[in-house]
Formats: C-alpha cells, structure tokens, sequence
C-alpha cells in the first residue's frame, strides 16, 4: 500500500485503491505478471523495464519544465535522435501547465501525482505518459481510465478547474519510427469512470481496515 502523508495528514494513493479494488478479470492477469515476475531470470528484465518507465518519466517531465529541452537520456533505450525528433514533436502539439504535479482529495482522502496537464485543442487536458514494448489498444487504455478520473475529482476540486478530457500518451519503446500514440477520452467518458473510481473507492474503504494498511505503507508516489 501506498500513501501520501499532506499537511500532517495521510491520504490514500489512487492507484492502491484501484489494485485493492481489481476486478476477477484484472486479478486473473495481474497473478499471471506475478508468477511471471517469480521466474527469477525474468527479473534483469522487469527491473530494466521498470528502470526504464521512471527514466522515461523523468526526462519527458524535465522537458516539460526545463531549459534547454533535451531527450538526449532517450538515447540509453535506442531512441536515436530521429525517434527523440517525433517525440518532441508530439510533445510540442501541447501547451503544458504543469508535470508532476501532487493532487489530492480533502473529501475523499486519497492522492495522486499526474503527469501532465496541458492546454490542447482549445481544451484543459490531463497527460498521463505510459511505456511499453507493445502499443496500447483501446481497451489497454481505457483500462487506466479510473486512474485519470481520479485525478480530475481531486484537481477540480483543488484547483476549481474544469478538466475537458483526458489523453493517455503511450510510448512502444520497441518502434523507431514513430512518438506517442494517443488515447482521447472526452469529458462524458471521465464522467462516467469518476463513478466507477468513486464505486471502487466505497469499495475499498468498506472491505479494508485502512489503519492496518497504512502501518505497512510506504509513502511515496504513484
């Protein structure tokens, strides 16, 4: 479990309460991935693909923040300055806020750090950047689609914006001739995952004793 510790106080993180709250079809996976990570010549390859999602994160956030813009660290995973051109030229199509940034719910008690949030299309959109050796489908995105409706309840209530949609950027590490491919979900679609997140956030809180969780929790985030 995962917590955020704010002003004193805990607060749960959005995507503890989504794997507490997996469904039997996500459980089902998620116990194959850990009897594949079990298989200890296949850890080298998870901890470098871990190694390589927050190195990723890292450098796309820096460019977002950062003078001079520079994705030279893409160039540790094979990305040459061709595929770095095709990245920065999707990143350049959003006029970015802020990255990284820590949101959190007083209402609801939990807490998240997006990725990004951006002016795109005349639209205030949340950025969520995710890797991978394959490029999403559909369903891969929407599947993270809670994760995001939780950060727009917290940051509208927050920062008393309104959040128009949602994009979710998946980087396939393996291509080399293409950025991001980008997932859309407009404003009726958050709608309706802030009630699945919400749903699950009953859930969670009514089968759980979370003082017990928290005294096994690392803080940290998302």
């Amino acid at each position: 479990m995962r917590i955020y510790e704010i002003d004193g106080k805990l607060y749960t993180s959005v995507t503890t309460i989504l794997k507490y709250t997996e469904s039997e079809e996500e459980q089902a996976y998620n116990n194959r991935w850990r009897q594949y990570k079990a298989d200890c010549e296949q850890e080298a390859i998870l901890e470098k693909a871990s190694k390589r999602g927050d190195v990723i994160h890292n450098c796309l956030a820096n460019w977002i923040n950062k003078e001079p813009k520079s994705l030279e660290p893409l160039l540790e995973f094979g990305m040459n300055e061709d595929r770095q051109n095709l990245i920065e030229e999707d990143m350049r199509a959003f006029e970015w806020l802020a990255s990284e940034q820590l949101v959190y719910s007083k209402t609801h008690k939990f807490a998240g750090t997006l990725d990004g949030l951006a002016k795109w299309d005349n639209k205030t959109v949340i950025v969520d950047f995710k890797t991978s050796n394959k490029t999403y489908t559909d369903y891969d995105a929407s599947e993270k689609l809670p994760q995001l409706a939780a950060y727009v309840i917290a940051l509208e209530e927050i920062e008393d914006i309104k959040i128009d949609a949602v994009i979710i950027a998946n980087l396939n590490c393996k291509l080399k001739t293409r950025g991001f491919t980008f997932f859309l979900f407009d404003y009726e679609q958050i709608m309706e995952a802030k009630l699945c997140f919400l749903s699950r956030l009953i859930e969670f809180r009514n089968n759980y004793n979370i003082d017990n969780l928290i005294l096994n929790a690392s803080i940290g985030k998302d």
